[in-house]
């Protein structure tokens, strides 16, 4: 069973390992393959606050 999700970055508190750490307290899985390019999602998103 594939699962998807979406997230707002504004509530991003983290980012380990392949795990999201979310504000609430929630963890949100990364697939490998999909890892990198979160990365720079995210630090495109730090650069643009």
């Amino acid at each position: 069973m594939k699962r998807s999700y979406l997230i707002n970055l504004g509530h991003l508190k983290g980012y380990k390992n392949g795990t999201v750490y979310m504000d609430n307290g929630r963890e949100v899985p990364v697939s490998r393959l999909r890892s990198k390019e979160f990365s720079g999602v995210v630090l495109q998103y730090m650069k643009n606050l």
